[in-house]
């Protein structure tokens, strides 16, 4: 993993968002969650996978972004493309990431209903919609976002949400900086927050 702090944050966000799929949805996507089937298993989408390579430098390292399939009450289960800018500035190239990423999911499960969300943390702008055209043929895709820099610190540390927990602990790891005691009172304050609910190891 990149001992720069952009990089290990981005692996951490793509973690958090496969490995607590269930909570992800349920936090950041309500309507979607209110259809779920709750009897199965929120999986990843075979063949999404981006290449990773682990590197200590920024040169060449891709991190995949998250794909999850959602089964749906009724059979007709959605995919969804997960995408995080984890940037301080927003870089503009991102909602094309998302078109993108759309795109290609839409492409390979046609059978599949398909959303995309794009989580923006540090400073990025909230943009929840891409365009483009070329000789009259116009694209356009509005989706879904969940902006971490407009909650507040305290409604995140008090909500009982799991997830609520992984956005608390990303919204301070943007003010950690380099400063490794400070990640480490963090991380602390949040280990202590979850056993004290009784968050299960998954949870966790």
């Amino acid at each position: 993993m990149s001992k720069r702090p952009h990089k290990w944050r981005d692996v951490a966000w793509k973690r958090a968002i496969i490995d607590g799929a269930d909570d992800f949805v349920g936090f950041v996507m309500k309507k979607l969650d209110d259809k779920r089937d709750q009897s199965r298993d929120i999986t990843g989408v075979a063949g999404m996978e981006l290449h990773v390579k682990d590197s200590d430098t920024d040169k060449g390292m891709l991190v995949s972004d998250a794909y999850l399939n959602v089964p749906v009450k009724g059979g007709d289960d959605c995919n969804v493309a997960c995408l995080v800018e984890q940037q301080h500035d927003h870089k503009d190239d991102f909602p094309e990431r998302i078109f993108n990423s759309w795109v290609r999911l839409r492409a390979s499960r046609p059978e599949r209903r398909v959303t995309a969300i794009a989580v923006y943390t540090g400073n990025s702008k909230d943009i929840n919609h891409y365009e483009e055209n070329c000789l009259e043929c116009e694209a356009s895709l509005k989706f879904n976002t969940f902006h971490l820099p407009s909650c507040k610190p305290e409604q995140l540390r008090e909500d009982e949400h799991p997830f609520a927990c992984v956005m608390y602990a990303g919204l301070l790891s943007y003010g950690t900086e380099d400063n490794a005691a400070l990640r480490e009172k963090y991380a602390l304050e949040i280990l202590n927050m979850t056993e004290r609910r009784g968050y299960n190891d998954r949870q966790k």
